[in-house]
């Protein structure tokens, strides 16, 4: 299965070097779940607004940003878990523009996570992250696991 998200360019998702290397067959190490778990999560607390103030951040060094590994994490990276799934390009570290806060977030997708949001499975506590929110999809008997790391 194959999915291009409609409200992230591959650069958001990818550090650079896997974007230089692979252009948009970097696509390759981003779940197709995820990406659309991403863009629900655009459209359900954003609509159609645009401009500086709305949106969701993962990656913002093709703007000359600092996040870079907030997506997808090659093998050869050194920060983070050995076997996180942001190894795989199944968690991604949301950054929410706005007065939304990554608190309201979660409560939002536990809120929904039979409707609207099931592709998220776990969640960190974000008493441990409180300007961002990492989510993935590992499989897991837990509708939405909160981890705390």
């Amino acid at each position: 299965m194959f999915y291009e998200c409609k409200h992230f360019r591959i650069e958001e998702l990818v550090p650079r070097k896997v974007f230089n290397h692979f252009g948009e067959k970097a696509w390759w190490f981003v779940d197709p779940y995820q990406a659309m778990e991403l863009d629900i999560e655009r459209e359900y607390f954003y609509g159609t607004k645009t401009g500086a103030d709305y949106g969701i951040t993962i990656n913002d060094w093709l703007w000359g940003g600092n996040y870079e590994f907030s997506g997808f994490r090659p093998i050869d990276y050194k920060e983070g878990a050995k076997y996180s799934l942001h190894r795989m390009g199944s968690a991604f570290d949301r950054k929410f523009k706005g007065s939304l806060t990554p608190a309201e977030v979660a409560q939002d997708i536990i809120k929904h996570k039979d409707n609207i949001f099931k592709w998220i499975t776990c969640i960190e506590d974000t008493a441990y992250t409180p300007t961002w929110l990492h989510g993935d999809g590992r499989n897991t008997e837990e509708r939405i696991l909160i981890v705390r790391p």
